[in-house]
């Protein structure tokens, strides 16, 4: 399974009534849509939720310009997407800060590896891994067992 394409669609969607913050008028979230493919025809997508630049610093084009001219060509296009801790580690190493668009990418290749094992995306992170202590005593994931169960 390889990732053949991604694809970063701006998303904007009008408030009811504004919403008011210190020296802003919010009358919009505007957000990006990802959807990471592969090979195999299975869709990975992810929300990035509001990128308001008070709030985050990163805008719908600085997310969609991160994503599709550094992240897409250099670590997720020829990438098989099951290797999340390989890819996330490689892009957080050249990738300083642009924390929203990181993590969108992340929860589409978490959606993307759940359907590719036909279990939920929260079944294949970290924080679904039995526990076991390790030397100090503290828990820490168990890696040596796969990570996607189904539920």
């Amino acid at each position: 399974m390889k990732i053949i394409q991604v694809d970063a669609l701006p998303v904007s969607t009008p408030l009811t009534r504004p919403f008011l913050m210190p020296g802003t008028r919010i009358t919009d979230i505007h957000s990006v849509l990802l959807k990471i493919t592969t090979d195999d025809g299975i869709v990975g997508v992810a929300d990035c939720g509001d990128t308001s630049t008070w709030y985050r610093g990163e805008t719908q084009d600085s997310i969609i310009a991160m994503i599709c001219d550094h992240i897409a060509p250099r670590f997720l296009i020829g990438a098989d997407p099951r290797d999340i801790e390989h890819i996330v580690g490689r892009m957080d190493t050249f990738v300083r800060d642009n924390n929203q668009a990181k993590a969108l990418v992340d929860f589409a290749l978490h959606d993307l590896k759940g359907k590719a094992f036909g279990v939920r995306s929260t079944s294949c992170s970290a924080a679904s891994a039995p526990m076991r202590p390790n030397r100090a005593g503290s828990p820490r994931p168990d890696r040596s067992r796969r990570w996607c169960r189904r539920r």
